[in-house]
């Protein structure tokens, strides 16, 4: 097997796929990317988007919430970006039909 492909490639195929509706395809890559670099916050929030999309609010709030934790371990200046994405889920996860 070859190198890996770049964090930033698999990211951006996954956002292809979300763009062309095809939530699940992009999820596939998303959760691919993961695999590949579990030490990245990008990598979470991707996937938690894309399921927050597929109206798996739970999954999401749980992938937003690692992509928190990998920004603030690696000072990723994203950081706010990523807590009012795990924010906005979370809430949505809470309201009665969510």
């Amino acid at each position: 097997m070859g190198p890996a492909p770049p964090e930033i490639v698999v990211n951006q195929v996954g956002y292809e796929h979300l763009g062309r509706d095809d939530v699940d395809g992009a999820i596939a890559f998303f959760r691919a990317n993961v695999e590949l670099y579990p030490a990245s916050a990008n990598v979470y929030d991707s996937l938690g988007e894309a399921l927050e999309r597929a109206g798996r609010l739970e999954e999401a709030v749980t992938s937003y919430a690692q992509a928190v934790k990998n920004a603030k371990a690696n000072h990723d200046r994203r950081l706010d970006i990523f807590t009012a994405n795990h924010d906005r889920a979370a809430d949505a996860l809470a309201k009665p039909n969510g």
